[in-house]
């Protein structure tokens, strides 16, 4: 079974961008500006972590809605890895 983790890459961002998300992770997300200043630093951060692809496709929906683009990165889960003998 796969997993999806699904990050914001800030250092890709324009200071437009930043504020643009940072109003709209307060409004959408019920954040405080404590919380969304966090995710609006400049860095990578993982937003969403082991989820499905539905969810990880309706957070890139919503964040391109914004201007925002997301990175998804498969997973492959340790229940799943094999070991070698």
């Amino acid at each position: 079974m796969h997993e999806i983790d699904v990050w914001l890459d800030g250092k890709t961002l324009s200071e437009a961008q930043l504020s643009t998300l940072k109003a709209n992770l307060q409004q959408s997300f019920k954040l405080s500006e404590t919380q969304a200043r966090l995710l609006v630093n400049g860095r990578s951060h993982r937003i969403k972590r082991s989820c499905t692809e539905k969810a990880a496709s309706q957070l890139v929906y919503q964040f391109k809605s914004w201007g925002i683009p997301l990175r998804v990165e498969n997973r492959v889960s340790p229940a799943n890895q094999q070991t070698a003998p």
